[in-house]
Formats: structure tokens, sequence, C-alpha cells
């Protein structure tokens, strides 16, 4: 599908008013401040290598804090589907008994194993108590029983949207969630037990985040948004409403009564469970595994009862101790408690109008502050990128990255479109004139002294090829910069 490049078609009737013009971001300045300290106080108490915080509203899909790195890695958080997808089937209920042993279960001479195995298993429970402790061998056995053939379980998993949305608006670095199934031609028979438990998959913290989301939005699965506008539903109803209803009490007593305790709040009661697995790098392969690397998460969402938040922590550190539980589901409490507290400040401040009110200034209003149409079309992010571009095209910096658009991303380029970035920055769309069909989309990124009110430090920190076309020739992209001079060519 060809369009317009947007900045083109404006200028077209000098649309000024669309450079000017700035999406609402959905973001809390003040939770997206405190989220991000209550991460990295923790990244650094557990010596993390990367830590990932999101928080939605649950009936909308707004994006109220997001901080941090999300990789798309393999998740422990896929327990709960793989138990929702068994209750789906009609085959096991929560009450239903699984032998789980001693906590070692050999699958074709692959040991399974359940986190307390050396203290003895968990012997004979129940589907409820197997997400309570987080039974990898209970999950797997239950999954086995509700699925006579391995790709009915992705199936079902299909039709909970899991791993959705393949895209966000303003978050680039998103890519679609990737399941290894039964339909690859290397999958084997003892597959099924890896993934059902959080193997074989590639999926980023936000795609988890909304499917606990319709746990809590009472099955319906909405997109999450990072700038204000119509909710979009992606599924009316991911799961029966009597499964989805006992998944909500079964998260209930997962952090009331099961691993999920460190998570509680003493201010409200909240539901989630904790996930984990073991990441494999590429030290893994070269080293013997000297330098394993271990993904530690929390999914939930609170009031239980009421689900207004969902909020997701995930973080991946090197060597064990490694517990979701007690490392994000801390994160996860925390979270909740200044939200809880906040919530309860700002209906005092409500009702005695407080002047101290007023909402913070964000680093983005202190980085366009009093910006004209003069500054949009001539500032140091442009420039930036021009530098960027050039740096690459001499062979002063190496960049993989760009090599597969190596072809396209010479000579002059003109701004298709430039906006204000929700993480930090501008977006920037833009076209080459040697290859003006084509166009291409970067955030760069710039510091902020919040003190001095100052700028400095500007990087490229992604590029990548839009889906879409341009229907602009060469000719007509060098003729409306010359009647409109202020559209530069770079």
């Amino acid at each position: 599908m060809k369009i317009k490049m947007m900045l083109l078609g404006c200028m077209m009737t000098m649309l000024s008013c669309t450079l000017q013009k700035e999406k609402v971001a959905t973001i809390d300045s003040a939770l997206q401040t405190k989220v991000d300290s209550i991460l990295q106080d923790k990244i650094n108490e557990i010596n993390a290598i990367s830590g990932h915080a999101i928080v939605m509203e649950v009936q909308t899909g707004e994006i109220k804090a997001m901080v941090g790195t999300g990789n798309h890695q393999e998740s422990g958080l896929i327990r709960t589907a793989s138990l929702l997808a068994a209750l789906e089937t009609n085959q096991v209920k929560l009450s239903d008994a699984v032998n789980v042993g001693h906590g070692v279960y050999m699958i074709n001479d692959r040991a399974l194993k359940d986190h307390n195995w050396h203290r003895g298993g968990y012997g004979e429970i129940d589907a409820l108590k197997t997400l309570m402790v987080n039974s990898n061998i209970g999950n797997y056995l239950l999954t086995k029983r509700a699925f006579e053939k391995d790709q009915a379980y992705f199936d079902m998993l299909d039709r909970f949207s899991y791993g959705q949305p393949a895209n966000v608006f303003g978050l680039d670095s998103l890519k679609p969630a990737f399941l290894y199934t039964p339909k690859d031609n290397s999958w084997s028979k003892s597959d099924l037990a890896w993934s059902c438990i959080g193997y074989n998959q590639h999926i980023s913290p936000i795609q988890m985040l909304t499917f606990y989301n319709a746990i809590a939005n009472d099955g319906i699965m909405v997109k999450p948004m990072l700038y204000k506008g119509e909710t979009e539903v992606i599924n009316p109803q991911i799961a029966s409403k009597a499964n989805i209803d006992s998944l909500q009490l079964a998260m209930v007593k997962v952090v009331n009564e099961g691993l999920g305790k460190p998570a509680q709040s003493d201010k409200v009661q909240v539901a989630g469970v904790s996930g984990g697995c073991q990441i494999y790098t590429e030290e893994d392969n070269s080293d013997g595994k000297m330098k394993t690397e271990y993904a530690v998460e929390y999914c939930g969402y609170f009031p239980a009862d009421n689900p207004k938040y969902s909020i997701i922590v995930s973080m991946n550190k090197i060597g064990l101790p490694a517990s979701g539980s007690l490392m994000a589901g801390s994160v996860f409490s925390e979270i909740v408690n200044y939200m809880v507290d906040s919530e309860k400040t700002a209906e005092i401040s409500d009702v005695t109008s407080t002047i101290d009110s007023l909402p913070a200034k964000s680093l983005n209003d202190i980085r366009f502050a009093g910006w004209t149409e003069k500054e949009w079309l001539d500032n140091e992010y442009i420039r930036t990128l021009r530098r960027h571009l050039d740096a690459y095209l001499n062979d002063e910096q190496s960049n993989s990255h760009l090599d597969e658009y190596k072809e396209y991303i010479k000579g002059k380029f003109i701004i298709a479109n430039i906006e204000p970035y929700l993480l930090g920055g501008a977006f920037i769309q833009f076209s080459f004139i040697e290859k003006p069909n084509k166009v291409f989309s970067v955030w760069v990124y710039s510091e902020v002294d919040e003190e001095k009110e100052t700028i400095s430090n500007y990087e490229c920190r992604g590029l990548r090829l839009e889906e879409y076309e341009s229907n602009f020739t060469k000719e007509e992209i060098l003729q409306i910069s010359a009647e409109h001079p202020e559209l530069k060519l770079w």
C-alpha cells in the first residue's frame, strides 16, 4: 500500500500546524520517574544486567509507565496461558489432581525439574497448586492431559491472541512474538514440555502484559497505547468467562498462599504470578554455561476485585539466586504501594484544591520549549541523523543494522515528519531523493539537564525501513523543496 509522505503532503498546502502538533502521551511523568527509581534500585541490589517495568491501564490499554530494556526472549510467565489453555479444553479442572512426584520427571532422557526437586518435590497436588508453586512438571502433565496433539496447544494460544500485538505506535523496537511449534521441521516429542513452561519462544514484556491484562479485563484483550486515542480491541473474549473467573481467583491465591507472596501489598489486594527461566546466550554455548543468564519476572494487576492497572516486571541477571517472586515480585509490590498512596494523595489534593497539583514539566517540554515551524524543520536532531549516516557511509563507523539498507541510504534526504518521541527526543520519518518511494524512520535521543534545562549528547538509537511506501518521484521532491526552501534537502 502506497501513501503520501506526511510532511510533503502537508507542505503542498503549507501545513505547518502538522509539524507543531504533538500527540498526547499516556505516560504519567511522576509515575514513570518513580518506577524507574524502584526498578533501578532492585537492578543494583541483585546485580542484574537489565530490567523492564510497564504499568498499563486495564480497560483502555493506556501505558502509564514504561522503563528499561524489554527483550524479546523466553518467559516462564507462559505457564498461566498454558493452564488457561488446558481449562478451555474441558479436560482439566483446577481441582484435578496431578502427581509431580519427587520433583524430577524424565522425558526422553531429559530431566524436567521443579524448583524444589532437591527437597523431594510436591508429590500429588491439584491443578490450582501447580500455578501457586510454579510446578514445571504439573504444568506439563496437565497440558499433555488436555491436548492429544501438540499443535492443538499452540492453536489454543492463537485463539487467545497470545503474543499480540505485533506492533505498537511509538514503540519501534517491538517485533512480532515467535513461538517454535510442531510445524517446524526440528520439533521433537519432548519439546512441548519445555514450550509450555516458557522455552522455545521469543516474546516481549509488553506482549506478555497484554495477555495478563486481558485476564484482568474479564477476557477482553485491548491493544497497549503510548498515545491517547480510541481503545482498540484485539480480541473481544480470549477465553470463556467461567475460566477467566477461575483464573482470576487462582491468581489471588498465588499471592495470598503461594509463591507470589512477595508481591503482596498491605494497601490493596493484588493478583499475579511469578515466572523465571534460563536464558541461553552465546556465552553458554562457548564456555560451558559459566555465565548462565536468568530471567526473573512478575506480572499481575490490582485491585484484584476491580482491576484498574496491570503491571509487569522483568529483569535479567547472571547466575543464581534467581527468583521471580522475591526479586521481580518485590518491585511489583513497591510500584503498587506507590500508586495507591499517590491516588489517595491526588484525591486529597482534588478536595482541597491545592495549588501544588499542577503536573511537572516533562523532559520533552524542556527539549522542545518554544519551538516554531523553523526549529522543527532545521534542528540538531536532523543534523545528528545526517552525521550518523555520513559516518557510516564514509566507513568511519560500522553499524551492522544499517548494512541491509546500504543501497538505499545514499545521497540527500528530505524530512517527511518529525515529532517528539515518547521515550525522549525526536521521531523522524524521511526519504532519500535517490530512492523517493522508500520511507525510513529513526529515533534520535538527547539528554536533558533538568536543573539547567539544557540539551546535550544527541544520539541515533534506531533506524528502520517502513513497510509502506511513498508515491513521490525525485522530480516532485526537488520541485517541492525549490518551492518551499524551508523544506531542506539534507
